[in-house]
């Protein structure tokens, strides 16, 4: 595998956690607001 392969599977992984990341932070932002009214 070429180092531009390995870093562009490296950045896909971190793209794809920080997709997740943001899935669950809406989720906890949305369900705080609901818990607000």
């Amino acid at each position: 595998m070429t180092p531009a392969n390995s870093a562009m599977e490296a950045l896909e992984k971190i793209d794809d956690a920080l997709t997740k990341a943001e899935d669950v932070l809406s989720d906890v932002l949305y369900a705080e607001d609901f818990e607000g009214e």
